[in-house]
């Protein structure tokens, strides 16, 4: 059985989408037109899964979200990102 997180993106609470994958930032790291910096979030059957990258702005894209960092299994890290600011979270 599966636990559900409350803080699912609407289109995934009560419904069967296996996998999604949340956007938390798609700007450079440098100067990313007020976007944060690349960063994903991957949903499973519902909860937070993995990030994958945390440019600058994902930890508050990540907690707009409304999940959980102790429910994430993984965060995984594209390349060394001396301008990872959110890693400090």
């Amino acid at each position: 059985m599966s636990r559900r997180n409350n803080g699912a993106p609407q289109h995934l609470r009560n419904s069967r989408v296996e996998a999604a994958l949340q956007v938390l930032g798609s700007g450079g790291p440098l100067n990313g037109g007020g976007r944060a910096s690349t960063s994903y979030l991957l949903w499973l059957k519902g909860r937070p899964s993995l990030i994958v990258d945390l440019g600058e702005g994902a930890a508050v894209n990540f907690a707009r979200t409304g999940a959980n960092l102790n429910d994430v299994d993984a965060i995984l890290l594209s390349h060394a990102q001396f301008h990872q600011g959110s890693l400090s979270w």
